[in-house]
């Protein structure tokens, strides 16, 4: 008897594929042993493959599957090594002279910050002392000043500049985004800053031909968009619906739309994707005769979903439909009708052997999994209950689209973004027909581009709509309870909670005595496993030393009590109080925040203040030292922590406190922490720079 699985090759290729590249990025230096086993197990299935008699020996029936699994396996781990740019001799960091400046081309359109100009550079070529060409790879994070030399910037633009770069810093806060990995699965690993000066423009405009025309066309349509569209927050919404264009999004629509659950509205999707793949369908309905015809609509179909895919700037979510809607066209070509899974599979497949990485994106991971949800959960739920009024029912399939996508994806969506939309099923009820309508109005207004009078009204439409949709999204937000947030689960817990999902779901379709079992065990893990965690959460005790650029955060964490002595302006500000510190307050379950003047063992002095606790005692300075204090005695202190730039000279302090840790927070001024840290290492004392060193806790 088969397996259930035996129906999805695609699918199962898919998560071993995934497994191997997964093995790489743990494991990214064995690509010897790799390539070992890739050739023992390709030639063992080469043979299994040949030799038909050994199909007819059931008790190693088993080594053929076994064979293509390790095969699998170390194929993505060798694909994935070879797609890591960092280990190739020739990369431009690995260079053994001495490089002056760096030959280099702009990868895709500068992103506008403000007050400069953000652009990846992929570096052709070093010139050395001498004045020799080197052939080169690799990336470089380039920030620009913006001035009227910046400006000129575009894709394809070739570049001369200094040799100078430094690695991407790894995060300086316990659970900060880590953006150092983030850009290595870019292949970015280096960055640098240039004003005017410090660049030539060598060459203009000399990128891909295709893609030049691409941001052409991309460009003209969002001044199309702009021309109707000119309040910030609607042409920002606007422009990621219509070209998956961002730079325009603020942090407030953002939060907005992630509050509601409709931050899908803010990218170009699958939704897209699926429209044209019809409107293509039935505009080439003519083509639909004979073989050869048929062949040529295929070949249209699929030529124009990728050219549209280019055009809103290839993200995971449009990758993903443009593969799979472009498989459907090429199975309905060939009078097939695959398994929706095996496409699903094949697709996901075949971006991740382009691009192994692509599998490190949360969005391929929600796309994906939505998409999963929606095909297989959706059926399922509809026929839960039955309308016979024709609207009521295409409201219910509206809102069992919701809950199959949200049911797939919530787990991964409280692992990353640590918050659940409660108000999901009714903000899509709007946003999606809403989402729809606007789509269509935006390709309307593109169309009717050369007749003016026509082009006013559809544009003046699509900025209301825009309007009424931003609109609706902020009512929502502001509903009490709209958002369950500061949830922190770790990856144990989030594949525990999947698997209680796909046994309940399973139980849904056919119930068992054995799924109930397993299921009561996953639920009873889940239990012991928060259990365990809180009960770290009321004993923990930990002083931490935030590393936040030109602030004072210091935190006293006892319980689920954090006593604080943190910049009020840093407190005021939310987003860098959630990109700093948030997050591990979440982890740590922080409910309560308090002044550190109210912890039971503080004591000011006339300096600062000290407080005892984990049988250390900590002295902090923060205040100007006009003369020394007279002592009789000196001050014992396990950790000295100086704050605000309090002294100009160290040896004033050390002359009445005697500190076995001496650390300098981010607040002080960096030349002070450099004399600093010359005292201490003359004095014997170990010394941190908060600013350079990252955090520090006890």
């Amino acid at each position: 008897m088969l397996s259930p699985w035996s129906r999805f090759p695609a699918v199962r290729l898919a998560i071993i594929f995934i497994a191997g590249i997964a093995l790489h990025i743990l494991l990214p230096y064995h690509w010897q042993i790799a390539l070992s086993v890739w050739s023992i197990f390709g030639v063992a299935t080469f043979y299994f493959a040949l030799v038909k008699k050994f199909w007819l020996n059931r008790s190693v029936l088993f080594l053929p599957g076994l064979c293509t699994i390790f095969l699998v396996l170390a194929t993505a781990y060798l694909l994935t090594f070879a797609s890591t740019q960092i280990f190739y001799p020739s990369h431009f960091s690995k260079q053994i002279f001495k490089s002056k400046f760096l030959v280099a081309s702009v990868e895709k359109p500068p992103i506008d910050k403000g007050k400069s100009f953000r652009a990846i550079l992929s570096i052709n070529g070093t010139i050395d002392s001498l004045g020799k060409r080197h052939t080169t790879k690799g990336k470089l994070l380039t920030t620009f000043l913006k001035d009227s030399h910046s400006t000129e910037l575009e894709y394809g633009s070739v570049l001369l500049i200094p040799a100078s770069y430094s690695e991407i810093e790894s995060p300086k806060n316990p659970e900060q985004f880590n953006y150092k990995e983030f850009m290595s699965f870019q292949n970015v690993y280096h960055q640098t800053f240039l004003n005017g000066k410090d660049w030539q423009l060598v060459q203009g405009n000399v990128g891909n031909k295709f893609f030049i025309k691409i941001y052409q066309l991309r460009d003209a349509l969002f001044a199309q968009i702009s021309k109707y569209v000119s309040t910030k927050n609607e042409l920002g919404v606007a422009s990621a619906l219509m070209l998956g264009y961002n730079d325009f999004i603020t942090p407030e629509v953002t939060s907005a739309y992630a509050a509601s659950g409709a931050l899908h509205v803010l990218s170009v999707s699958g939704l897209h994707v699926g429209m044209v793949y019809i409107v293509l369908s039935r505009l080439l309905f003519f083509l639909n005769k004979t073989k050869r015809t048929r062949l040529l609509q295929t070949v249209l179909i699929v030529v124009l979903i990728w050219i549209y895919a280019c055009l809103t700037g290839l993200s995971p979510s449009v990758l993903r439909s443009a593969a799979m809607f472009s498989m459907m066209a090429i199975g309905k070509q060939f009078s097939t009708r695959p398994n929706i899974f095996n496409i699903i599979g094949a697709s996901a497949l075949l971006l991740m052997i382009f691009n192994p990485f692509i599998m490190t994106e949360v969005g391929f991971k929600l796309s994906y999994l939505a998409v999963i949800g929606i095909v297989y959960l959706q059926p399922i739920i509809v026929k839960w209950v039955s309308f016979k009024n024709k609207i009521v029912h295409a409201v219910w399939e509206v809102t069992a689209v919701s809950i199959a996508a949200q049911v797939a994806t919530f787990p991964l969506g409280l692992y990353y973004f640590h918050q659940f939309p409660n108000l999901f099923l009714i903000s899509n009820l709007i946003v999606i027909p809403v989402g729809w309508l606007l789509i269509h109005t935006g390709i309307l207004l593109f169309m009717l581009s050369p007749i003016q009078s026509l082009q006013w009204l559809v544009g003046k439409a699509f900025y209301w709509l825009t309007l009424g949709l931003n609109k609706f999204i902020f009512a929502m937000e502001e509903i009490p309870y709209s958002i369950l947030n500061g949830i922190s689960i770790s990856a144990i817990e989030m594949f525990l909670i999947y698997a209680a999902v796909l046994l309940c779901i399973s139980l849904i379709v056919v119930v068992k005595a054995e799924k109930i079992k397993v299921l009561a065990v996953v639920i009873l893990l889940l239990v012991v496993w928060n259990g365990f965690e809180f009960i770290q959460q009321q004993n923990q005790q930990k002083i931490i030393c935030y590393s936040v650029k030109g602030k004072q955060a210091l935190a006293l964490i006892e319980g689920n009590t954090a006593f604080i002595d943190f910049d009020s302006a840093l407190l005021n500000n939310k987003s860098a109080m959630l990109f700093n510190v948030q997050h591990h307050w979440w982890q740590l379950g922080v409910q309560n925040i308090k002044p550190i003047s109210k912890y039971h063992n503080f004591y000011q002095t006339d300096f600062g203040y000290a407080f005892n606790t984990k049988g250390k005692q900590f002295l902090v300075i923060n205040k100007k030292q006009k003369q020394t204090p007279k002592l009789k005695n000196h001050i014992p202190s396990d950790v000295l922590l100086l704050s605000n730039s309090p002294t100009k000279y160290l040896k004033p302090i050390l002359s009445f406190v005697e500190p076995k840790t001496l650390i300098a927070d981010a607040s002080n001024k960096n030349y002070l922490v450099k004399n600093w840290q010359k005292t201490a290492a003359q004095q014997k004392i170990d010394f941190k720079s908060v600013a350079k060193a990252g955090y520090q806790e006890w």
